[in-house]
C-alpha cells in the first residue's frame, strides 16, 4: 500500500480494506506499505493504521 496514492492515501485505503474484512466473505489480507519517507513518525502511523511490514523506497546513494 502506497502512503502518497492519490485521491485516497494509504492510511485510509488501510481502513477501508480493514472495514471489508469485518464481512465475512473477505479474508484477512496482509498490508505491506511502500513509502518514500520512513521516519519513525511515518512508520508508527503505518503501523497503527493496521499494515502489516513496510519497504521504503530509498535507495543508497551508492546504489542510483
Amino acid at each position: 500500500m502506497d502512503i502518497e496514492m492519490p485521491g485516497m492515501n494509504g492510511f485510509e485505503g488501510t481502513t477501508r480494506i480493514q472495514a471489508l474484512e469485518g464481512n465475512e466473505a473477505w479474508a484477512r489480507k496482509l498490508i505491506i506499505f511502500v513509502m518514500a519517507t520512513d521516519t519513525p513518525t511515518t512508520l508508527v502511523n503505518a503501523i497503527e493504521a493496521g499494515g502489516d511490514d513496510f519497504i521504503s523506497k530509498m535507495a543508497p546513494g551508492t546504489v542510483l
